[in-house]
């Protein structure tokens, strides 16, 4: 859920469907990735619908984090010491 911060009224929930392990927002609010250990899916905020994602087979992870432009999304791997790169959906399919 999201919430107003100056209200502290809700203003958009998305369902993942999945726990949530980790989370990254773009510097400019407008996408938002989440990591549950299986999939990274990435959702824009404005429509509330995800944007595609990756499955992930590189086991537990520890961080996500969105490039300062938000064009690529970085997943570091806890397990096997590893760092992957993606370019970030720019609209719905």
């Amino acid at each position: 859920r999201f919430r107003d911060p100056a209200v502290g009224a809700i203003t958009r929930t998305i369902e993942t469907g999945r726990g949530i392990g980790t989370i990254a927002v773009t510097a400019d609010g407008r996408r938002l990735a989440i990591g549950d250990g299986k999939e990274v899916p990435v959702w824009d905020l404005e429509s509330g619908q995800p944007l595609g994602g990756w499955g992930i087979a590189i086991g537990d992870f520890g961080r996500l984090a969105f490039s300062p432009d938000g064009t690529i999304l970085a997943m570091s791997g806890s397990r096997y010491s590893t760092v992957r790169l993606w370019t970030v959906p720019s609209s719905s399919p």
